[in-house]
């Protein structure tokens, strides 16, 4: 990737930039043994078919650029409990109605994350749905989602989110959740006991809601450290 056309020398260590989709997503330098290594945050949302190139920011092959025309995804298969409870709730939380839906025909989660969601060694860790017009209730098949650390379902001041019914209750077996983001939601009632479970809890948001009470039991999770 790093070469003088002139020489044919691949030790220069110019700057390489990685395009997604036609967008800039990242600048890296060739390491040590040749290679070039882009990390996993920024190949999130990446899909197969997507459009891929890399170009040379600098030095004497500036602006040299390597298309991929082929680009195939190689991860583990998400487990169908997984892929089922992720259909479950776009159906629960209205997804035809989302300004960026999902195709949930088929498992086809290792070719690609659908929007909102990352994926490490076949298993879902983080859905970030903010502002994505969420209506309805989560579905108790949630629970399944047992890797999940982050989610983030909020919505803003104006584009409110609307969760209802037992939506809490769903969240309370999500052992390794990690930031949990509901605020601007409309929930109502009472946070529910059972999220005392959540042992591994790093950060809750819950404001602009219509929750009422914090039950005690949030005082033993010694990981929290913000609450709003």
């Amino acid at each position: 990737v790093y070469y003088d056309k002139n020489k044919q020398d691949f030790s220069a260590k110019n700057n390489i930039q990685f395009y997604l989709r036609n967008s800039h997503v990242y600048t890296g330098t060739i390491s040590e043994d040749g290679s070039f290594t882009i990390p996993a945050i920024y190949l999130q949302t990446i899909k197969k078919g997507d459009a891929v190139r890399l170009n040379q920011a600098n030095g004497t092959s500036s602006g040299t650029q390597i298309y991929f025309d082929t680009l195939i995804i190689d991860q583990s298969r998400v487990p169908d409990t997984e892929y089922q409870a992720l259909v479950d709730f776009y159906h629960s939380m209205n997804g035809p109605g989302w300004n960026t839906k999902w195709d949930v025909s088929q498992n086809d989660l290792h070719e690609g994350a659908w929007h909102g969601l990352t994926i490490e060694d076949g298993h879902i860790v983080s859905i970030r749905l903010g502002n994505n017009r969420l209506n309805g209730e989560i579905p108790s098949s949630f629970s399944n989602l047992k890797h999940l650390r982050h989610l983030y379902l909020e919505g803003n001041y104006y584009n409110q989110h609307h969760l209802k019914g037992n939506s809490m209750e769903s969240l309370s077996t999500l052992d390794n959740l990690e930031y949990l983001n509901l605020k601007c939601s409309q929930l109502q009632g009472s946070v529910p006991s059972t999220w005392g479970k959540l042992s591994k809890l790093k950060e809750l948001y819950l404001s602009y809601t219509a929750l009422t009470n914090l039950p005690d039991e949030l005082a033993d999770l010694t990981a929290l450290t913000a609450i709003t």
